[in-house]
């Protein structure tokens, strides 16, 4: 205040704003006024003069309703940083230079005023939403939905303080956010295909390239770091991932794809950020086997014995020689036959696709002639295949003359699939001849098989477990059957129990089944029952 000494008003030194700054809301303002005499003719103007008299008095100043300011911020804007996708209720946390606080210094209804977000989308709130002449604010993540930093880097919007006065227009300010996002991983590596494929010969070579991957990461910094770290799935270790590059080849000459075994193998290939130890990803990898000519013709039995027929023109039975490649694909595995050695004169005709071998009609004469003087026409037949390179083996075919003292005859023995030279041995010594074996079928109970034809060697035992061999029989002038060389051999081969032997269950006997309920001595010779003396129980 400044005194004035002639009149003695009260006036305003200074904005009456500043006043409304010190003064409580409501109260008023207390001034204590001091007056003096005075003596005119003093030079000074003042009087030390204890008699001179001089009184107080107490001044109340109630501040009545001034001009009507609006609210301000502290701050005419906020700037901070969030981590992209942070939850619901993450505070924004606003640093130095920044004031979270809204002021408005007018007094009663006219201090009051509300608190909104603006152009927000929902994303953020604020607290409180009504404040008085001073309040702080806070605020909040409401829906992170928008928070990603691979679609906004930052997020712009206002904070606008309305007053509440309902008798006058509302005051109002507003002050900038800008809310800046931080990169967080949380995207996984992105392969540019669904799926990878590659085609590779099956003698492929160490360091054959197959494939190159390309994977993305829409993080940034280290998250954004892509490495190939593995490669997952059967013979996985046959193949080498670069980390860096995410070229595929082959580890190792002994890679294991084979065409024969498999046209294409599956594998997934892993990829991950943050240099190999973050976020995973991974994508189907198939390889596909391109089939090379490795695998030679093979015989079914080496050597092979034809018989020919009684007048010489064919054979005792139609003679194929069959042989097998076992390469996956034409025409790697499509077999030709021919005959290179002992093909005198012509004699045979071999079909060169079917592998049928026929008596040349045409040298039958000239032939019949020599094998008169010949026993056994021996030759070497060659199967090959049509791939590239070609791939061969050969066989030895033997061809004997038709005999007066031959027999086709057909045979049931013991055992599914039983060695082929082990029938052929016990054959022989039964029947004291030369015998070629031309099948060997499994045999089936009450399938017909003019069983009254077929010489029973499995002691009348019905079973399935049987076959049923036809052979050719060549007896020669001087053929003998040496019964004690065949006793002997059963009685060294007789089984140790002593008779009866009692099957409770079924059981096994030198690798073969036993009926149940059977007793008796089994005789075991050349590795299977040749017959028993049984009877049922």
């Amino acid at each position: 205040m400044t005194p004035l000494y002639a009149a003695g008003d009260i006036r305003l030194a200074r904005p009456l704003q500043e006043l409304n700054t010190v003064s409580t809301s409501h109260q008023p303002i207390l001034l204590t006024v001091v007056a003096e005499e005075i003596i005119p003719n003093s030079i000074s103007g003042k009087q030390e003069d204890p008699d001179l008299i001089s009184t107080t008095a107490t001044v109340a100043l109630l501040l009545g309703h001034l001009q009507n300011n609006p609210p301000y911020f502290e701050s005419h804007k906020y700037v901070t940083h969030l981590p992209e996708n942070s939850p619901q209720g993450t505070a924004l946390v606003f640093g130095v230079p920044y004031i979270t606080e809204v002021r408005d210094n007018d007094f009663g209804k006219y201090g009051v005023f509300s608190l909104t977000l603006e152009k927000n989308n929902g994303t953020f709130e604020i607290s409180p939403t009504v404040g008085e002449r001073q309040t702080s604010f806070i605020i909040r993540v409401r829906d992170s939905t928008l928070l990603d930093y691979e679609t906004y880097k930052q997020v712009n919007f206002k904070i606008w303080a309305k007053e509440l006065n309902p008798d006058e227009k509302s005051l109002a300010a507003s002050a900038d956010v800008i809310v800046y996002l931080t990169d967080e991983n949380d995207n996984p590596p992105v392969f540019q295909q669904r799926n990878y494929s590659a085609n590779v010969a099956e003698n492929s070579t160490a360091a054959t390239y197959l494939v190159k991957f390309v994977a993305t990461d829409q993080d940034t910094g280290d998250a954004g770091v892509v490495k190939y770290t593995k490669v997952l799935g059967l013979k996985n270790s046959s193949l080498t991932l670069h980390p860096d590059s995410g070229i595929l080849s082959i580890a190792t000459d002994s890679h294991g794809f084979d065409r024969e075994e498999s046209s294409s193998y599956q594998f997934f290939i892993e990829a991950r950020d943050m240099k190999g130890v973050g976020n995973r990803a991974t994508i189907p990898f198939t390889l596909n086997i391109i089939d090379v000519n490795d695998e030679t013709p093979k015989f079914e039995k080496n050597p092979l014995d034809f018989i020919l027929g009684q007048d010489g023109t064919n054979f005792s039975q139609r003679a194929f020689i069959k042989a097998t490649d076992a390469d996956a694909e034409p025409p790697n595995n499509v077999v030709r036959y021919e005959i290179v050695r002992g093909n005198y004169n012509n004699r045979f005709l071999l079909d060169a696709e079917t592998g049928e071998l026929l008596v040349n009609q045409n040298a039958f004469e000239r032939f019949a002639r020599q094998a008169k003087e010949t026993l056994v026409s021996d030759l070497l037949v060659r199967a090959y295949d049509l791939g590239i390179p070609t791939l061969w083996s050969t066989v030895q075919v033997r061809i004997f003359p038709a005999e007066s003292s031959s027999r086709v005859m057909r045979f049931l023995v013991p055992g599914r699939n039983p060695d082929r030279k082990t029938v052929e041995q016990l054959l022989a010594d039964l029947t004291g001849a030369r015998v070629v074996i031309q099948t060997i079928e499994p045999y089936h109970v009450g399938h017909d098989y003019n069983a009254a034809r077929a010489t029973d060697l499995t002691g009348g035992v019905a079973s399935d477990e049987k076959s049923i061999v036809t052979a050719n029989i060549l007896y020669n002038n001087g053929a003998i059957v040496d019964l004690d060389k065949l006793q002997k051999h059963l009685a060294e081969n007789r089984t140790s129990k002593i008779t009866p032997v009692t099957t409770v269950d079924d059981s096994v006997v030198s690798g073969y089944s036993v009926r149940t309920g059977y007793l008796g001595t089994y005789y075991l010779s050349y590795d299977m029952i040749l017959f028993s003396e049984s009877l049922h129980k």
